[in-house]
Order: structure tokens, then C-alpha cells, then sequence
């Protein structure tokens, strides 16, 4: 197949559809991109088996067919390094790349295309139009609070629910709650997917490059999904698993609520993370009958202290909570609206944060607990931190880990020869560490037979320059499996 094109088209072409390429994959033909001339469009295709992405190019010079696999890394470095030429590309029977510029030639060694899996496509499903300005918004305003940790799937990606005539945009992390809504023009079905982090980022990314009127065609199937737009293609398989209740997190009634210029609310949190950074991102509110006060401590540091002037719109005591200060800013730095308003029941309940000028978007952020600043003499310590979970607040946005770490009794092993004992049985009990929230092992010493050599682990060791392997006797250690079951190790 020959045909031409002009670099810069091709440049944007190619960087689009290598985002989808993963460089960990362990399929060395997933590395490639795919090429396909028919005619006069050349149908260019990346996937990582999650999300794929396809960009139908005008070409010009051609009335060929044909296909190819040519390393994505390596045509990508060449042509966003071109400059804005008429490139001439030619791609022979043993799959040789040839791209000729003006002063520029490269040969490059392709594959045949017998092992490129076949691109998804989605013929039936629930459909839905946007426009690129109204996806963009829906994105912008909710994948900051998508969760990372592996170990809970259900949260690492937006939920795309459709209600009625409603669309509902919702991401969570566990500390925070995130949820856009958007109007449609015709009522819909109802279903609901989660569609992941990546697929997500990268649509973002492309619709941002489109005008805010161009339509985007969205089809649901069972666990696909699929983006269409002029000349691009995304398509993503979504998240199997069920998504919480986040209407169960709003909080209905809140006792207390202030009005405060975002600006102004942006430029104290962003000078109070300077020393909170020291102190893992902590800063202390505290909201007075004129201003919300913006307060950092860091032991090592120092301490930072702003007053915001804000309008109290209800209550009558003055409350301190305390936040994550990376939080607040992730959500209202993406805020186009002048003033928001903070509402809240009291300092360990769950923050509703709103902009004044749109309804449609709520925040929820849970509040962090920490010690009583000593205004005179003390600074808090970073190790008095304790993030608040669902299970102490059913109102917050924290999704309950069901797989915590079993709290495991191992039975002692039996005594070995040479007068040493085996490991010293332990009680493992996970607690919240106080800083981050996450599971720490407090480990608490059972109590031994005597020993006359210090205790060491099962395995090899060495007594008299002799090695000795010894064996330990199975034990059967009770987990959290279904009743009845046990684990021998």
C-alpha cells in the first residue's frame, strides 16, 4: 500500500491512538499499532485488551488496500519530530515501512497483522448523544476523586448512571465523593456502568481538542462501551462489580453552612499547603461568625494562619474541623463559579461543597480527626491523625473494605530438637493507623515454653558451623472463610 498524508495529521493521528498501547504489556504484538489503507482513508487502531482506540485518517494518493503492524514507541518518535511536510509512505509485502519526507527517509520493520486481535465493536445497546463541551464537563468535575487501590475495583472509575431524563457522573475514593449531573433532552432507560480510569483520562483528553458543539455518540452494552466521534472511535470494557449507594452519602438536613469566595478560599488553602505538606496535608478550619479561619502546624516547620472573610448563612457556634487540604483544593480548583458555599452538621461529619452558580455539581469531603490545637502552647502531632471511616460515620463517602486482613491465631508448632523453639506463635490484629487510615499489624507476644537458644525462623540455621533444616509441624490457622473452613500452612 502507498499513500500520502501531511505529517502534522499524521502526528496527531498516531499520538492519539498510542495512548491506548500499554508499555507493560506481555503480548509484544499489543506494542504495535495497526494500519489499514482502504482507499482513501487510512484506519489507524491501538489497544491494551482494555481500552482501544481507533482514527480514521484522509489520505490522499492512493486507491490501494492493504495493512500493517508497525511499532507505536518508534512511528510516533519519527513523526512528532517531523517537520510540517507531505510525507509519502509505502508499505511493501514483507511489511517494510518506507517513509519518505523532503530531506528525510526511514525504513522501518513491520509485522503482519494475523495476530492483532480483533477491534471491539458494539452493534447493540443503550444510546446516548452529548456534545464534547457537556462530556468534558461531566469528566473534569469528577475523575479527580477516582480511587487507585487495586483491591477495590468498583472505584477505579466513573459511574455513568442513567436515570430518566438524568445523567449522573460519580467517582470516590473512599475520603471524598464527587457527582455531576446533567440534564438530557429525552428520557433514557435506567442502567448504570463503571467505566474505568484510563478509557476516562483519554477520552478527556480528546474531546478537549474537539469544538464544544461536536457530538459524541455514547453506546452501553452489557460490558462494553463505546465513544464515537468524527474520524475517532474509543471503546472500553467496564468494571464488573457494584458501586455504592452514593445517595445514601448526601446528607439530607446540615445545621451549619457558610458562603465564601472561591478565589479567595483557593489562595489560603494554597499558601496553608505549604506547611501542611509537613504534616500530612492537615489544615484546621474554623469557621467564626465573619471568616473561616485557615490554619497549618508542622512540628519541623512551623505554622501558617489566614482568616477568609465568609458570609455564615446558618448556625450560631463557632466549629474547628479539619481537612485534608489536597482535597479542597482538587475540587475547587476546577470550579468556574465565583463563591461556594461549605455546609455541615459538625466537626466529624461529612462536608457538602457546592458552587453557587451550579446546582449540578455536589463535593463530599469527609473531615479528618486529629487533637485540639492548643492555640498558646501546643502544635498538633502528625501522628494524632486519624482519618474518619464509614464505620465510625455511616454518613461518609467511605466504601467498607470487605477483605480487611483476617485477624489470624496460629496454634504453636510443635517444640524441634537442639533445644530450639519454633517462631513465637502471634496474634495478628489489624488496627487503623492513625495517620493514613490504612491497616497496620499490632503484633502481641503469646507467651512460650522456655527456650535455651535464641528463637529463630523456621528454615535453615546453623548451630556449630552445622546446617540443620528443620521442619515444622502444619498447623491449621481459622480465617474469615465460610464457616467451617480452615487454611493449613
Amino acid at each position: 500500500m502507498k499513500f500520502s498524508c501531511s505529517s502534522e495529521e499524521l502526528s496527531g493521528a498516531v499520538g492519539t491512538v498510542e495512548k491506548a498501547i500499554s508499555s507493560r504489556t506481555a503480548l509484544p504484538v499489543m506494542e504495535n499499532i495497526y494500519m489499514a489503507l482502504e482507499g482513501s482513508t487510512l484506519t489507524l487502531r491501538g489497544n491494551d485488551l482494555e481500552v482501544g482506540i481507533e482514527y480514521r485518517l484522509p489520505v490522499s494518493g492512493s486507491d490501494q488496500t492493504g495493512k500493517a503492524l508497525v511499532k507505536g514507541s518508534t512511528i510516533s518518535s519519527i513523526v512528532g519530530k517531523m517537520p510540517k511536510q507531505t510525507l509519502s509512505l509505502e508499505v511493501d509485502e514483507s511489511n517494510k515501512l518506507t517513509l519518505h519526507g523532503d530531506n528525510v527517509d526511514f525504513d522501518l520493520l513491520g509485522q503482519s497483522v494475523s495476530e492483532y486481535p480483533e477491534f471491539p465493536v458494539i452493534k447493540d445497546g443503550t444510546k446516548v448523544t452529548l456534545t464534547a463541551g457537556q462530556l468534558a464537563d461531566l469528566i473534569k468535575h469528577t475523575i479527580f476523586s477516582v480511587s487507585f487501590d487495586e483491591t477495590k475495583q468498583f472505584l477505579n472509575g466513573i459511574l455513568l448512571k442513567l436515570e430518566g431524563d438524568s445523567l449522573h457522573f460519580v467517582a470516590t475514593d473512599g475520603f471524598r465523593l464527587a457527582l455531576k449531573q446533567l440534564k438530557l433532552e429525552s428520557a433514557q432507560s435506567n442502567i448504570s456502568v463503571i467505566v474505568p480510569f484510563k478509557a476516562m483520562n483519554e477520552l478527556n483528553k480528546i474531546v478537549q481538542q474537539l469544538d464544544s458543539k461536536t457530538a459524541v455518540s455514547i453506546t452501553i452494552s452489557d460490558n462494553q462501551i463505546a465513544f464515537s466521534m468524527p474520524n475517532i472511535l474509543l471503546v472500553s470494557r467496564l468494571i464488573q462489580g457494584q458501586f455504592p449507594d452514593y445517595q445514601q452519602v448526601l446528607p439530607k438536613v446540615t445545621e451549619v453552612s457558610y458562603r465564601v469566595a472561591r478565589r479567595h478560599l483557593v489562595g489560603a488553602s494554597e499558601r496553608a499547603q505549604i506547611i501542611a505538606s509537613q504534616s500530612n496535608n492537615v489544615v484546621r478550619l474554623t469557621f467564626g461568625d465573619t471568616f473561616i479561619r485557615v490554619k497549618a502546624v508542622a512540628p519541623k516547620m512551623g505554622e501558617f494562619k489566614e482568616d477568609v472573610e465568609a458570609t455564615r448563612l446558618s448556625g450560631n457556634t463557632e466549629t474547628k474541623v479539619s481537612f485534608n487540604v489536597k482535597l479542597i483544593l482538587d475540587a475547587i480548583k476546577q470550579l468556574n463559579s465565583d463563591d461556594l458555599t461549605l455546609a455541615f452538621n459538625n466537626e466529624l461529619s461529612p462536608c457538602v461543597l457546592r458552587p453557587i452558580s451550579d446546582d449540578t455539581f455536589t463535593y463530599i469531603i469527609m473531615p479528618i480527626r486529629t487533637s485540639d490545637y492548643d492555640e498558646e502552647t501546643q502544635q498538633p502531632s502528625s501522628e494524632s491523625v486519624t482519618e474518619t471511616k464509614s464505620e465510625v460515620e455511616p454518613t461518609a463517602p467511605v466504601v467498607p473494605v470487605q477483605n480487611e486482613t483476617p485477624t489470624v491465631t496460629p496454634t504453636p508448632a510443635a517444640p524441634v530438637q537442639n533445644e530450639v523453639s519454633a517462631p513465637v506463635p502471634v496474634s495478628v490484629t489489624p488496627t487503623p493507623n492513625e495517620v493514613s487510615g490504612t491497616v497496620v499489624q499490632s503484633v502481641p507476644v503469646a507467651p512460650t515454653q522456655p527456650v535455651s537458644q535464641p528463637t529463630v525462623p523456621v528454615g535453615e540455621f546453623s548451630v556449630s558451623s552445622t546446617p540443620v533444616t528443620v521442619q515444622a509441624t502444619p498447623t491449621s490457622v481459622t480465617t474469615n472463610n465460610p464457616v467451617g473452613s480452615t487454611t493449613e500452612v
